[in-house]
């Protein structure tokens, strides 16, 4: 059964294969821009160069991607992986979760604040069933559309800064 350390071992696991992805974007960026540089100039010494290095940078690219899917989804040690076996009752199988008031009051053992964002509740009654249906829309706060990668002008600005 995952722990809470191995939990955030996970975590800091796939913060730093992002970290690195976002390195190697970069650096695949700077390559694509000295490659349209060099294209513009026509020196084919500095084409075949560029070309070069973009293909290195594209490859070193697609290897961070892998190896941060893995961090983030990777049997038995990727984030989601260890997050799944924390909610699951132990030795399941199939695998089962939790009950929510089993895994609410494991939550109380862990020290760390519980955060409640905005959400949208929607409410139906079915008078039929005696059922309440209950819809939960997550806020803006959970999209997830903020680019962690800077640009080559952002980079060269906080460096001057």
């Amino acid at each position: 059964m995952a722990t809470l350390e191995s939990i955030a071992d996970a975590r800091a696991a796939l913060k730093a294969t992002r970290d690195d992805t976002a390195a190697k974007l970069f650096a695949r960026t700077t390559a694509q821009q000295n490659l349209d540089a060099a294209l513009r100039s026509g020196d084919a010494g500095a084409i075949a160069s560029a070309q070069s290095t973009f293909d290195s940078a594209s490859s070193d690219l697609d290897s961070a991607r892998g190896t941060e899917q893995a961090a983030r989804d990777g049997l038995p040690d990727g984030l989601n992986a260890q997050i799944t076996d924390w909610l699951s009752v132990p030795g399941s199988n199939p695998r089962q979760f939790l009950a929510p008031d089993d895994d609410f009051a494991r939550m109380e053992l862990t020290g760390n604040p519980v955060a409640l964002f905005p959400v949208r509740l929607e409410t139906r009654f079915d008078l039929t069933a005696a059922v309440l249906h209950v819809r939960v829309y997550p806020d803006e706060f959970f999209s997830d559309i903020h680019e962690r990668e800077l640009t080559p002008d952002e980079q060269d600005a906080g460096l001057a800064y």
